[in-house]
Parts: C-alpha cells; sequence; structure tokens
C-alpha cells in the first residue's frame, strides 16, 4: 500500500473540471508531481547546508551566509528568509533555484480547488507560520505545497501531526498566502490582521 501511496495520482478540482496530477501529470517546472526523490527529504537539511547550495550556486557568497546564520541565532527565523531580509537574495531568484534542483516538482496553486476537509488538515497559524498548504489526501499521503521543499524539520512537524507521509511540491510563497486565507476558517480570520498585509 505505501508503494502504490509514492505514485498513486492526486486528485485536484479546477472549478467544475477534474484535474488529475500524478505521476504522468505536468507540474509547473515541467516534471512530474511524485518524482520528488523522498531520500532527499527523510534527512535533516540544515540551515547551512541550504546556503551552501545557494553559495554553489552563485547566489550568494559565505560572508552573506554567515551574516544570515547569526541573525537567525540572535532574531529566529529561517536561514533563506533572513537572506532576503538583508536582501542578499530576491524570492524570485531562490524560487527559480528550488526549481532547477533536481527532483523537486512545482504547482501553481490558484489553479487549483482543494476540498475542504484537505484544507483544514493544518491548523490556521501552523500553515502561516511554516508557509505550507495541504492541497490532497490520498491513502496515507499528503500532497503539501511548500515556499520551500528541502525543510526536513517542517515536513516531519506536519507527518507528525497528521499522521501521514508528506510528498511535498514547490510552490510560491504568494500563492500558499492567498490559498491559507482563501481556505481559513472565518472564526481565524483575526490571523491575518497582523501578518502580509499584501494578501
Amino acid at each position: 500500500p505505501e508503494e502504490r501511496d509514492k505514485t498513486q495520482s492526486a486528485h485536484l478540482s479546477n472549478g467544475t473540471n477534474k484535474k488529475r496530477v500524478g505521476k504522468k501529470g505536468l507540474a509547473a517546472n515541467g516534471g512530474s508531481v511524485f518524482e520528488v526523490p523522498f531520500s532527499l527529504i527523510q534527512h535533516d537539511i540544515s540551515s547551512s547546508r541550504i546556503g551552501e547550495l545557494l553559495i554553489e550556486a552563485g547566489l550568494i557568497n559565505s560572508e552573506e551566509l554567515e551574516e544570515a546564520l547569526s541573525a537567525q541565532k540572535g532574531q529566529g527565523g529561517k536561514t533563506v528568509e533572513n537572506l532576503i531580509k538583508l536582501g542578499y537574495i530576491k524570492p524570485t531568484k531562490y524560487l527559480d533555484f528550488l526549481a532547477k534542483l533536481p527532483g523537486i516538482a512545482s504547482i501553481i496553486l490558484s489553479n487549483y480547488t482543494v476540498q475542504k476537509d484537505v484544507s483544514e488538515l493544518l491548523p490556521t497559524d501552523f500553515a502561516l507560520k511554516h508557509e505550507v498548504f495541504p492541497i490532497d489526501k490520498m491513502g496515507k499521503r499528503l500532497t503539501l505545497a511548500m515556499a520551500c521543499p528541502l525543510d526536513a524539520e517542517t515536513i516531519k512537524l506536519v507527518e507528525a501531526f497528521t499522521g501521514l507521509k508528506v510528498s511535498p511540491l514547490l510552490c510560491e510563497t504568494t500563492e500558499i498566502r492567498k490559498a491559507i486565507k482563501q481556505y481559513a476558517p472565518k472564526s481565524e480570520t483575526a490571523l491575518f490582521d497582523n501578518a502580509w498585509p499584501q494578501v
């Protein structure tokens, strides 16, 4: 059953038309949605490792990474978040970097309608904090839109909370934010008062 889940198609609806996004369906970057190598997310990818990958790609230098890591220790947040705040990398550049990594599939979330029971699998405040959004559940497999599909720590938290195995998909942060707000229960709209006024 577990092996079947890994290649099972996700059932997403686009208006009144059903869209099947699975092994043969193309993701936004031209790859297949479930071709994400699970070995990539089974091990913790530390903040420094993500930084090293960015250095190897020529997007930042070692001094900029050190400054971001120092900011992370003092103020919290994620390495990439601090790199963006410090102006060392643009969100679009980071997204392009992730999309080009082998096995990383992406999705345009605004094209799909997510079932209510799926969208409510994670608390709104958790989704906001970690920039993730559940888009489909098939058996024991949860397809999760993520701003950073390399974030092994967040994947583990989601798996522990839901009891499901996560299949991560890369998605633009703005798309995730809009989806969270769109599907959030009315009782939780106050969470958006001080979060991302541009959404």
